[in-house]
């Protein structure tokens, strides 16, 4: 799963930059910071692990890192990145292969975003236990110099009750503007949002006036003609909710409270 990182700039082609954080952190504070870091110049941002740096070559940990998707794919260092991982064996995959390509172009981050056994010191010394933003317990090993650890792997971690899973409702749509409106007036939109990718429809005019009457609907455009597939898929880069599903212009919800119990479901057992 880790390789996916080298090819976050195809998977997102819509961002410039995106924060990536392993499974096994915990998150105590405000990093909204980060998006503000000047990396115009740097592919990634991360902590060093003292352990594998020297002044002649830095070392970041990939359990928390800021990727700078842009520059990574104007200058083809992605391209780069998936050539040299089927070419050669890195010892730990992707972290290994991305410190080699990024060397002159790493921001070093303050240890408090990346707090673990490998960033427990700075330029020899121990930091002050307490002012860590991210802990990535996993890797830690010395229990008695971080009681935090030991407070988070002994107590339950529970979802705050407002972080509720919603479901989007994916349409591709083409030249069936009657089609899409039955289908769009079986949905009702609680905690539901349903977005119409239009695959280029040459008949405007009733097209339009579905959109005037379901202004709730989330209306997406594809540049040109590319089928149902392509939609769909241009629709998935445009969501940020937790479930995703497809019906096709035409087809209809035959319970207008089925979707809804669906979700309800979802927040329950998830």
């Amino acid at each position: 799963m880790v390789l996916l990182r080298v090819v976050f700039t195809k998977l997102f082609p819509h961002l410039d930059r995106i924060l990536t954080i392993d499974n096994d952190t915990i998150v105590r504070g405000n990093i909204s910071e980060l998006w503000d870091l000047d990396m115009d110049d740097y592919y990634i941002a991360g902590c060093l692990e003292p352990k594998k740096s020297n002044p002649n070559f830095t070392y970041i940990n990939m359990g928390v890192a800021m990727l700078n998707l842009a520059k990574l794919r104007d200058d083809g260092l992605d391209d780069k990145l998936v050539q040299d991982l089927n070419t050669y064996y890195f010892e730990e995959a992707e972290q290994t292969a991305i410190n080699l390509a990024c060397q002159e172009h790493t921001l070093i981050l303050d240890p408090m975003y990346n707090r673990n056994n490998y960033t427990f010191t700075m330029n020899g010394k121990i930091q002050e236990v307490g002012r860590e933003k991210i802990v990535h317990y996993a890797a830690i090993k010395n229990w008695q110099q971080f009681p935090l650890v030991k407070k988070y792997r002994d107590c339950d971690i529970i979802r705050n009750i407002n972080d509720n899973f919603n479901l989007d409702i994916i349409i591709p749509h083409y030249n069936n503007a009657s089609g899409l409106r039955a289908t769009l007036e079986s949905i009702i939109p609680d905690m539901i949002t349903v977005t119409v990718v239009d695959d280029c429809s040459t008949e405007q005019e009733e097209y339009e006036k579905v959109k005037k009457d379901f202004p709730w609907v989330n209306f997406l455009s594809l540049e040109k003609n590319s089928g149902p597939g392509a939609a769909r898929q241009y629709a998935i880069e445009h969501t940020n909710n937790s479930y995703l599903t497809f019906i096709d212009a035409g087809d209809y919800v035959a319970s207008k409270e089925i979707l809804k119990q669906v979700v309800e479901n979802i927040n329950k057992y998830s």
